[in-house]
């Protein structure tokens, strides 16, 4: 069986900063009808995926980390 990470993050509805600031790496996309607000992220070298580790579980802590991220950043 081959794995592969999790570099994505979908919202609906969608996501806006308080502060009326663009969220960064934004697209959307249509599934059966329905447009979702699409967050491109990624690991990095520091953070690496490990196929033996991670799970939909440690990609949620992951999401949290970016939601706290972008909606503190000035």
């Amino acid at each position: 069986m081959q794995y592969t990470q999790i570099d994505m993050v979908y919202f609906f509805p969608a996501v806006l900063r308080a502060d009326g600031k663009d969220i960064m790496n934004l697209t959307t996309e249509t599934i059966l009808d329905v447009t979702y607000q699409r967050w491109s992220r990624h690991r990095t070298d520091a953070n690496p995926w490990d196929p033996a580790e991670d799970t939909i579980e440690t990609h949620l802590v992951l999401v949290d980390l970016w939601l706290k991220t972008e909606l503190t950043r000035r």
